[in-house]
């Protein structure tokens, strides 16, 4: 009787381990953040910020989803594992396999495209000289606009190799789905992050902050007595940073992005399981 974990392999452990990190970092903002479980909460607020390089705030989800906190790291990891074996993939099948060959190359690119951005904050600095240009102080029409040709811009070629691709990726399903998944996940966090900013200029305050009152107010319900005027004061004062606006960002969208891009290793690792265990006249991609 074959037992149930040996079907599991390593693309499937790659989405496992990516799920339990995100479950174990919303684990931690409940104890830490909502329920100060063994004073870690009060050690985080009293801490000394002078010794880090980077602004430091009181919060565990502002240090997992902060830009370059441990949830980007993580998700920088598997864009750069994802790139690298998609370009050496492209190399190895130039002459065997076009279909093989231009699929991993497209795909190659957006990765890289995606890392760079995710790391470099591309976007935020070419909007920024954009904005400068059209005497707009805060995202306004043609920032909004900047913004949402370059997202559009950065979802199309993944989605394209995917259509290049798409008759002989119709034979291995599964890998079809996970780097399908990914890319829905990917998209998503991007349209939350596009469309939470870009409405500052009809509505005065971008939808974020707003949706970001929901989920202070789920914490109210589920934290201790001490948390609602520990963030109420801190928003009277940290205008710069609004906790609702970053649970959104720091914590929602990080996870959403890093286990796209889970999806998408697992994807590629699945895709050559396959082509490697089959005879490559029985595989071969036309």
């Amino acid at each position: 009787m074959n037992h149930p974990f040996r079907r599991i392999s390593t693309p499937e452990y790659i989405i496992i381990a990516t799920s339990s990190v995100i479950f174990l970092s919303l684990t931690l903002f409940y104890l830490i953040d909502l329920r100060n479980f063994l004073g870690l909460r009060d050690i985080l607020w009293n801490a000394n910020p002078a010794p880090y390089y980077f602004t430091y705030r009181p919060f565990f989800f502002h240090h997992y989803g902060k830009n370059a906190g441990i949830a980007e790291i993580l998700q920088w990891t598997l864009l750069a594992v994802t790139a690298g074996i998609s370009f050496y993939q492209a190399g190895k099948y130039h002459l065997k396999d076009k279909v093989l060959n231009r699929f991993f190359l497209l795909f190659a690119i957006s990765i890289t495209w995606m890392l760079v951005e995710d790391a470099g904050d591309v976007r935020q600095t070419i909007m920024s000289y954009v904005q400068a240009a059209a005497g707009e102080n805060d995202q306004g029409l043609f920032g909004t606009l900047f913004e949402g040709v370059y997202f559009v811009a950065i979802a199309v070629l993944p989605l394209f190799a995917l259509y290049k691709a798409r008759y002989s990726l119709r034979k291995i399903p599964r890998a079809l789905g996970y780097l399908s998944i990914g890319l829905a996940l990917r998209y998503l966090a991007g349209g939350l992050s596009f469309i939470g900013t870009a409405f500052d200029l009809l509505i005065d305050q971008n939808l974020y902050t707003q949706w970001g009152q929901q989920l202070i107010l789920l914490s109210y319900r589920i934290g201790d007595s001490a948390l609602q005027p520990l963030w109420e004061s801190w928003n009277l004062v940290n205008w710069n940073y609004p906790i609702g606006f970053f649970l959104l960002d720091s914590l929602i969208e990080e996870n959403i992005e890093l286990l796209g891009n889970a999806f998408f290793l697992a994807g590629i690792m699945y895709l050559l399981k396959i082509v490697q265990r089959k005879n490559s006249d029985s595989i071969e991609l036309e």
